[in-house]
């Protein structure tokens, strides 16, 4: 982490793995700043903003296997998408390969502690993936995950079930202040 004013480094973490996408920063109901990141090992990991140390670690990967991707040895079940928060919970999906298994989590934020977890089950036809970003539903209800222009996929915010996909073809979306669009 940088100083933003002066560029200086104020600390650094060395986690298991590449990291593919930016991290979610937030503020806890405790008061603590947090960044919170998944990584191509399986793991999300919670950081204190003000220092860098380890808040929380969690697995998302159902198992410690590990394969050669991208030209670097990780998870077969990487966490490749951002994590996405709302009302002190983080969601994100584990995994890469639809007939491997896609595991989507629910974490307290505070703590790591699991809400819910998906079987795997979030495929109907193969056309799902977790390489795109994830968004929560304008009326909070549903996460939706998409791979660019692939059909977006949703599951139900509150237990983790797959809920269909998006309708009519394959989609992006973009969220902006008229709620969730979809854009073919």
């Amino acid at each position: 982490a940088y100083n933003t004013d002066t560029g200086e480094q104020r600390w650094r973490y060395y986690a298991g793995g590449a990291l593919s996408r930016p991290p979610l920063a937030m503020a806890l109901p405790s008061g603590n700043n947090v960044v919170i990141f998944g990584c191509n090992d399986g793991y999300v990991y919670c950081l204190n903003a003000a220092d860098g140390s380890e808040k929380w670690k969690f697995r998302g990967a159902p198992n410690a296997k590990k394969a050669m991707g991208f030209g670097r040895l990780g998870s077969v079940w990487p966490v490749v998408a951002s994590p996405v928060a709302y009302d002190n919970k983080v969601y994100f999906i584990a995994g890469l390969i639809p007939s491997w298994g896609l595991f989507g989590y629910c974490l307290d934020a505070e703590t790591g502690e699991v809400e819910w977890r998906n079987d795997g089950n979030m495929v109907s036809d193969g056309l799902v993936s977790v390489v795109g970003p994830l968004t929560i539903s304008t009326d909070h209800n549903r996460v939706y995950g998409t791979l660019g222009r692939l059909q977006a996929w949703a599951l139900n915010r509150t237990t983790g079930k797959f809920d269909g996909y998006a309708p009519g073809g394959r989609f992006s979306f973009a969220v902006d202040g008229d709620g969730l669009n979809f854009l073919s």
